[in-house]
């Protein structure tokens, strides 16, 4: 930076400079300094980003466990596809045996004429006219609406982030241990 060719070019008594100054004189001499403190960073960030880690990939396992053995979340799929497949009596969509998942996202879109109580409500009411368990649908996913909240992007970027991590302390491990040279890093890349 400007300032780290301001103190290596100053030619003066080191007295002259304040604390500030003088203290990084000092420590711009330490060798491959931001990758040390970089390496510092990860390591005491790393065990709990790694178990924040672990803990959103166990909830989703989790989630997808509960989505399986659900028999009643199988029932509101069963229910969708007829509801569907009555909707679309006559033309070629009307005698489906499934639909795509990305259609269940869609559902609460479609709303009756009240404007109020959406297909997959109207699917809910059905089921439950035959069915009294359905009410425990929301108990039996609890999981899954945990996982709900979860963000694929944030998990997948954190662990990129503990990959590169990991990468630059190795790298530094290398360099301490003198296998690794600058010019030999430097092609790496």
């Amino acid at each position: 930076s400007a300032e780290t060719k301001i103190i290596l070019d100053y030619k003066g008594s080191k007295e002259e400079l304040a604390t500030v100054e003088q203290y990084f004189m000092h420590i711009m001499q330490i060798p491959r300094l931001e990758g040390r403190v970089n390496s510092l960073l990860y390591k005491s960030t790393a065990a709990d980003t790694l178990r924040k880690v672990h803990e959103d990939y166990t909830l989703l396992a989790d989630a997808s466990a509960c989505l399986r053995k659900s028999n009643l979340f199988v029932k509101v799929l069963q229910g969708i596809l007829v509801v569907g497949n009555h909707l679309n009596t006559g033309s070629y969509r009307g005698a489906a045996s499934g639909f795509r998942l990305d259609m269940l996202l869609r559902l609460k879109d479609f709303k009756a004429v009240d404007r109020k109580t959406s297909l997959l409500h109207f699917v809910y009411q059905e089921i439950r006219k035959t069915d009294a368990d359905i009410e425990n649908l929301s108990t039996e996913l609890g999981a899954v609406r945990k996982a709900a909240a979860l963000s694929t992007e944030t998990m997948s970027a954190s662990l990129e982030k503990m990959k590169s991590g990991l990468k630059s302390v190795k790298d530094e491990i290398l360099h301490a241990a003198g296998v690794l040279s600058e010019e030999v890093h430097a092609s790496f890349y």
